[in-house]
């Protein structure tokens, strides 16, 4: 009986394992084909017959999309938008955690619940009336007013969940730093946001990375090319006009330039996140 029980879950444990290197494997091919496309020029990346390997490597796509002048300014545009939205992001929100959190004062409990109200409501209805009123007070063709839009669309979902965060830590810490003389915004600098690093970081993550991805907003609030963001301008990038060829190897290389700074800030912050973990495995 042991025997059968141990072959049993040898052959659940391979049925298991194997369903999921077979999804893993689904789900990072796409971004294999993507990064190995973006090195084959000529008939091979249109070849009926395509080689998962690039027979004769070139970077030829990639000076391609840099002798592009334009597309070196989206990418600007998008890094310097994104790490600003998500540096206002991050700093609203964990200040109205605090306050929410840690204060009682009228009405405090109806702007709790209104958050999760405004997380649910959908953002694109606002689209057309956005435009309008900043077409109205000036706002049209500024990174300010894309980055206003970022900050608060994205301001319900990050305070909602810093304010779950925020409520785990115990008030006692909060009392014994008051007690050693330390203001609430000391309180809240040395205490509450190192405790709370990876609702931060996991607050940043998706910041960063809904103010990189986002079309809808940038497409219709900037209009003028020199400052489009990324997105915009790799969906009018090499799109060409009637019966042109479509470069698909300089849209590869842009995917992939698209694709790098996400990976790069999630290296960046990758460890405060395991750092984060292990810390609240032990924290009382």
């Amino acid at each position: 009986m042991a025997r059968l029980a141990s072959r049993r879950r040898v052959s659940s444990g391979v049925i298991i394992y194997g369903a999921l290197t077979f999804y893993a494997a689904l789900a990072i091919f796409p971004l294999y084909w993507l990064v190995t496309s973006s090195f084959k020029t000529g008939l091979e990346l249109v070849s009926p017959t395509p080689t998962l390997v690039p027979l004769h490597p070139s970077l030829l796509n990639y000076l391609q999309v840099l002798s592009t002048g334009l597309i070196v300014d989206y990418f600007v545009n998008s890094i310097k938008i994104a790490v600003i939205t998500t540096v206002c992001l991050v700093t609203i929100a964990s200040l109205a955690a605090y306050s929410l959190t840690r204060f009682q004062y009228p009405g405090r409990s109806i702007i709790a619940n209104s958050v999760l109200a405004a997380y649910m409501f959908p953002g694109i209805l606002l689209a057309v009336p956005l435009t309008i009123l900043y077409a109205r007070i000036g706002l049209i063709n500024t990174h300010f007013g894309l980055i206003l839009a970022y900050v608060t669309f994205g301001l319900p979902f990050a305070l909602w969940l810093l304010i779950a965060y925020f409520e785990t830590i115990p008030r006692e810490i909060d009392e014994a730093a008051r007690v050693d003389g330390a203001s609430h915004f000391g309180v809240y600098w040395r205490i509450i946001l190192p405790l709370s690093m990876p609702g931060l970081v996991t607050a940043a993550i998706f910041a960063f990375l809904g103010a990189w991805n986002e079309f809808l907003l940038a497409l219709v609030l900037i209009q003028q090319n020199e400052l489009k963001t990324l997105p915009v301008g790799l969906a009018l990038f090499l799109q060409g006009g009637p019966g042109d060829t479509i470069q698909w190897g300089g849209r590869m290389a842009a995917g992939v330039m698209v694709i790098i700074p996400c990976l790069v800030f999630f290296v960046l912050v990758n460890r405060y996140i395991v750092r984060g973990l292990a810390a609240g495995a032990v924290k009382g």
